[in-house]
Parts: structure tokens; C-alpha cells; sequence
């Protein structure tokens, strides 16, 4: 199965983008990595890296581990652009979160939620994370105008 993992250029949550990743491509899953305009390898916030965010948080040391086996992934260090998606070519989509400022572009971007909707549509499996449920609940049906998240349950 293909699954797609579109991310921001920079501050999604390492913990959040890793670990699946990881978990997905041990199965035998290719996990395909888009940014805005796929112009090079995005980057986790680095405070989850150090693990100083407000004095405590940080990511643990198994996903920080995962992390950095995704750097060296040539989907991470390659990745499409958002524009460039079609998303009838894969059979999932995971939207992971994050909170520090780099976390706008993906949670603001008109050309990611024309996707996240043409996606919706294919009625494939969709997971978000976090944060990531905000672009998910943002996107409208182009169609009725309505959330996609109307009248659905989500956990």
C-alpha cells in the first residue's frame, strides 16, 4: 500500500510523524513525504529533538531513533509537492500535527486541503494526529460546501 505523509516544511511533532512512518514501511508499506513545494527534506521541531520545551517535553529516545532513520529515507530527503498530489495514487493519508510556527503553512495552505478533500472523496482511510486533525476539520466537500468532519464521529 501506498500511504501519503504530507508534512510542513519545518516544526511538525517528531513523535508524530516518526512513528508511524516507522511502524508502516516495517510492514512493507511505502510511506511517500510531500511539502508545500517539495523543494528538500523537512524538518521536526527541534525542540522535540533536544526535549527542552518547556523544560520537559521532548520526544522519546525510540521515536527521536525513528527519526533519524527517516532522515535518511530517500522519500524524506525527496519529497513531492503538495500541488503536484494525486491522491487517487494511494490508498491512505496521515496528518500528523505539530505546534511550534512552521505548523501554519501546513495548517493554513488552500492547495493542502484541495487535496485532503479530492482524497476524502476516494472514501480511503484517513488518520490524523493532533494537530493535524485542525487541517482535517478546516477542509470543506467542495461539493455540499460542509466540513468533511460534518456529521462524523472521530476519536
Amino acid at each position: 500500500m501506498r500511504i501519503l505523509l504530507p508534512l510542513p516544511d519545518r516544526d511538525f511533532d517528531v513523535t508524530e510523524v516518526a512513528v508511524p512512518w516507522k511502524l508502516l514501511t516495517d510492514l512493507g508499506h511505502e510511506v511517500v513525504i510531500a511539502t508545500e513545494h517539495g523543494d528538500g527534506p523537512p524538518a521536526a521541531d527541534p525542540l522535540l529533538i533536544t526535549g527542552v520545551l518547556f523544560g520537559q517535553l521532548g520526544a522519546e529516545s525510540e521515536p527521536k531513533e525513528f527519526y533519524r532513520q527517516l532522515t535518511d529515507a530517500s522519500a524524506f530527503r525527496h519529497p513531492l509537492a503538495w500541488a503536484d498530489l494525486e491522491p487517487e495514487a494511494y490508498d491512505g493519508l496521515i496528518l500528523p500535527g505539530g505546534h511550534a510556527p512552521g505548523m501554519r503553512q501546513y495548517l493554513g495552505s488552500d492547495v493542502l486541503r484541495e487535496k485532503i478533500a479530492e482524497f476524502w472523496r476516494l472514501d480511503r482511510p484517513v488518520g490524523a494526529i493532533c494537530h493535524g486533525v485542525l487541517t482535517l476539520a478546516r477542509t470543506n466537500d467542495p461539493a455540499t460546501g460542509r466540513g468533511l468532519l460534518a456529521d462524523r464521529r472521530t476519536t
